[in-house]
């Protein structure tokens, strides 16, 4: 099992610096025949503390917890696997199972106690998976508890709803325009929704002429997206209070005057929209300017919608040589902060190319792990900064990075398979 994949699972924990530097003041002796001194004794002085290796057998303890079902009138299987895992890091220490019994109880007894490792479980319950809170023990304490909640499914995606939607323009060159979207999707309240009959789960619609679609996605396995004749389609299950986050792009033929028209499946709570690039205006009605962003060293022109209903046509005209706007409106309690870091990765997705493209051959599907790696960890590294910079609330934090750890359990089970 790839070491660079399963760092992923602890990524809510900061590594901890360490000095390499020893105590090296020369002892009393050779001060005294260098400098021609008799040494004096200074019982005071600070000697070199010597640490003596811990030579005791380390704490064992429990892990314990109860699977509920979310779903009313759901019940709950017999013998259901529960995986315990333990990271220590950004290495995988070790990975263990047992079985629940009939009331959703389960424990693991003799585990290794080690303060600052975190473990988490999870469960395997009609083709999805629920993972747990991450946690580790607390000073003194042996017993930890990580409970667990399935839910029963649904292939019925009516009630899915789209909370934020961003669209940014940005001029790829004279005769196109690229675009970048991200959509949070947030499930139902009691039912987890799934596919049926390999259609998929989430139906993105594209404006017609798109091409280069790409979406920013570098480590779910490979099959989540299907492309359509309309846009995409995202397989991946939608659990209860587990938004669903996706970044994608494309490019569309422009010229000033353009009509831009994006039908919705879904309805949507909040649209905003923002341009990168000084030559192009925007116009539809209701739309309301909220000034200027800088995001990543990029200004960029926002503007908000009302919300729009499922069957709804996002409907816009490009336009050129735009407004400049003086005002230097912030989005604060408009644009999600969780979707700050979302807008960062911008930066590289527009400019760099970063980024899963749909293509029929198999060679250039396959994902360099170390490529994977090296991305997720400037990710990581930008989401840490806007957090201390205080770009990021903590929820929102603490959620992105929950999400990453759903997704490296996801590639763990790609690995063992």
């Amino acid at each position: 099992m790839s070491q660079r994949v399963l760092w992923m699972i602890l990524l809510s924990i900061s590594l901890a610096g360490c000095s390499l530097a020893g105590d090296i003041t020369p002892p009393a002796e050779i001060v005294s025949d260098k400098l021609g001194v008799t040494p004096t004794t200074d019982i005071t002085a600070q000697q070199p503390e010597v640490e003596i290796p811990d030579t005791s057998p380390p704490e064992r303890g429990s892990v314990t917890g109860v699977i509920e079902n979310g779903t009313p009138g759901g019940s709950l299987p017999d013998n259901l696997e529960v995986n315990l895992v333990a990271s220590d890091g950004q290495a995988l220490v070790f990975s263990t199972e047992t079985t629940a019994d009939e009331n959703g109880k389960f424990a693991f007894t003799d585990i290794e106690v080690v303060l600052g490792r975190i473990y988490l479980t999870y469960v395997d319950y009609q083709d999805v998976r629920y993972v747990s809170e991450g946690r580790h023990f607390s000073e003194g304490d042996s017993q930890l508890d990580l409970p667990l909640q399935i839910y029963e499914t649904t292939e019925d995606d009516s009630g899915l709803r789209v909370s934020r939607m961003h669209v940014i323009f940005e001029l790829a060159d004279d005769s196109q325009i690229g675009v970048t979207q991200v959509w949070i999707i947030d499930g139902l309240e009691d039912r987890t929704v799934v596919e049926g009959d390999d259609a998929g789960v989430i139906d993105i619609r594209l404006p017609a002429g798109f091409s280069n679609l790409g979406i920013d996605d570098s480590i779910s396995p490979e099959g989540r997206y299907l492309l359509s004749d309309t846009g995409f389609i995202d397989r991946l299950p939608v659990q209860p209070r587990k938004p669903v986050e996706l970044v994608f792009g494309f490019t569309l033929p422009y010229k000033p005057g353009s009509d831009y028209s994006q039908t919705l499946m879904y309805p949507v709570d909040a649209v905003v929209i923002m341009l990168v690039s000084e030559e192009i205006s925007v116009h539809a009605d209701g739309l309301e300017n909220l000034g200027r962003r800088d995001m990543a060293g990029i200004s960029m022109r926002s503007y908000s919608m009302e919300a729009l209903k499922s069957g709804d046509a996002l409907t816009l005209r490009l336009g050129s040589k735009a407004t400049m706007f003086q005002g230097e409106n912030v989005l604060i309690g408009y644009i999600s902060t969780a979707i700050v870091l979302a807008v960062l990765a911008l930066v590289v997705f527009l400019r760099f190319g970063h980024k899963k493209r749909f293509t029929s051959d198999a060679a250039a599907n396959s994902r360099n792990l170390h490529d994977d790696y090296q991305a997720t960890i400037k990710a990581i590294a930008a989401l840490d900064d806007a957090f201390e910079a205080g770009d990021l609330a903590r929820d929102a934090y603490q959620q992105r990075r929950a999400k990453l750890k759903d997704q490296a359990l996801h590639l763990m089970r790609e690995e063992n398979d």
